[in-house]
């Protein structure tokens, strides 16, 4: 009889969960543990150094991770292992969390090795892209992101979320695999949908999804948001995590670095300059009313991650994998007529300047034979329309045997010898700041710095140009054995005006140059 009462005195058998507090594996579990009144202990794996862990967990491996589950002198691995081991062990547990049908339980373990491979596997990856992994500690975290890679793993992230809602909630019960009420399926899936709050994704595109995430959690009542508290502050302090680098990128775009490269050249490459500030540039490619004002044809986008957006009469398609308002939009990207479910991947750039933005364009796994065509489409169809100017550089050397590097210097900065050379009026200031004409007034500008008789950089224009836009001209000039040698650069050329530059460059000066004797 002693005995049987000692029995009944002792305290009850504790479950210890080791764990990320904050991960996905580790609040569905504690989410059924706490539904279903099973006591249990959590440890955060944070708390406990290498020796502990091993002291507390002989079977311990970082192969297999965590959350690991203590019951007594068993230890049980892997997430959906330990949902399906707590579920067999407790009877009272509501038999629809994995119902002994043999067919209703295949389905649940058709989702759950699907939601393993799939969804989870590329949230985690662009959680740890973003550096905002639950599982890593702040201090350990890298500081640069490579938000191209980010960008296709969330398109494959995307991917992921119409399976879910084509082929998990397409059947007719308000649940997952088309069950009347919450199973191990929507516990799984429900605790890691909730990182489209980290990772910035747009669900209204997908509005089953969105009805399926409220039911479940009108399941669970205040249950669930007593799980998620410290989630919550997990996510505000991700979103400052990932402001810290952008603001440390900006730096590093300003000031430099280090060369990523690595990757093979883009298919269209466009540098637009615009005179206008980078958010209000930003604003009109991604406000919906002003791109349809704009480009005077119908437009919707949706300034979200994850978001859709269908411009020029849906001759435009695409998602919106990531935005940074006023600094960088990534996009998968696709014209009506290229092959079915191709997507180019397209990355835009806004740089502030002097006269208000350059946006730089790359854009790549265009179709081979729709590159031309896209590269028109931005320019006729976005760049002209918005006002912006598409930009080339010119880079030229001439070699001058007959002049000296003081008559090369004369050309540009003496009105009588560039007049006398080009037979045109010309009036050019000699000093820095003056104005300078050429051809009659065809070109117009003023000089920036003057080196004489070695350097010669001007601010430029044709009278045709588009208003208030210059190229910036530099000349360097250097005595070489046997006569002059002259490294030409023209920055920001209108590409509607590349050739005739080169022509004007060409017939009134390099040829007459060539041709002078010396002077």
């Amino acid at each position: 009889i002693n005995r049987f009462l000692a029995d009944q005195m002792l305290p009850p058998i504790i479950l210890q969960l080791v764990c990320y507090p904050n991960d996905s594996l580790s609040r569905s579990i504690v989410l059924f543990l706490k539904y279903n009144n099973i006591p249990f202990e959590l440890t955060p794996v944070e708390k406990m150094n290498r020796n502990e862990l091993l002291e507390f967990l002989p079977d311990y491996s970082e192969d297999l991770g965590f959350p690991i589950l203590k019951d007594t002198e068993s230890y049980i691995y892997e997430c959906h292992a330990i949902l399906k081991y707590l579920f067999a062990k407790n009877e009272h547990v509501d038999p629809q969390f994995y119902p002994s049908d043999i067919d209703q339980r295949t389905k649940i373990d058709i989702y759950l090795d699907w939601h393993q491979r799939h969804l989870r596997k590329n949230g985690q990856k662009a959680l740890n892209l973003l550096n905002v992994s639950p599982r890593t500690s702040s201090d350990s975290r890298p500081k640069s992101v490579n938000m191209e890679r980010v960008g296709k793993v969330i398109h494959d992230y995307l991917k992921s979320l119409q399976v879910l809602e084509k082929r998990f909630l397409s059947n007719d019960g308000d649940f997952l695999c088309g069950f009347s009420e919450p199973t191990l399926a929507d516990l799984v899936a429900i605790t890691e949908l909730t990182f489209f709050k980290v990772i910035n994704i747009d669900l209204s595109s997908y509005q089953q999804i969105l009805n399926w995430y409220e039911r479940v959690i009108a399941f669970y009542g205040p249950l669930w948001t007593e799980v998620h508290e410290s989630f919550e502050e997990y996510v505000d302090n991700s979103v400052k995590v990932q402001q810290k680098q952008q603001a440390r990128e900006q730096k590093i775009k300003k000031y430099g670095k280090d060369a990523t490269g690595g990757n093979r050249a883009p298919d269209v490459c466009h540098t637009v300059l615009f005179q206008v500030p980078p958010i209000e540039l930003f604003a009109m490619l991604t406000d919906k009313d002003t791109l349809s004002e704009l480009l005077g044809s119908e437009c919707t986008f949706s300034s979200k991650p994850g978001g859709l957006f269908s411009l020029l009469n849906g001759q435009v398609t695409g998602t919106n994998l990531y935005l940074d308002k006023g600094k960088r939009l990534l996009q998968s990207w696709r014209c009506d007529d290229w092959p079915k479910d191709h997507y180019s991947n397209l990355k835009i750039l806004f740089q502030p300047i002097e006269s208000g933005t350059e946006l730089t364009l790359n854009q790549s796994d265009v179709p081979q034979n729709y590159v031309k065509k896209t590269d028109m489409i931005w320019d006729s169809q976005f760049w002209n329309k918005l006002d912006g100017v598409l930009i080339r550089n010119i880079l030229q050397q001439e070699i001058f045997e007959n002049l000296s590097p003081h008559s090369v210097y004369k050309v540009f900065t003496d009105s009588h010898f560039c007049s006398k050379l080009t037979n045109k009026t010309c009036d050019v200031s000699r000093g820095v700041g003056g104005d300078i004409s050429y051809l009659d007034g065809t070109v117009t500008g003023k000089n920036i710095e003057l080196v004489t008789d070695c350097k010669i950089v001007q601010q430029w224009r044709m009278e045709d140009w588009p208003s208030n836009h210059y190229s910036i001209v530099k000349i360097e000039i250097k005595r070489v054995a046997g006569g002059t040698t002259i490294v030409h650069t023209q920055e920001n050329v209108p590409v509607a005006f590349y050739r005739q530059v080169l022509e004007l460059w060409d017939r009134h000066f390099w040829k007459k140059m060539q041709q002078t004797k010396s002077m």
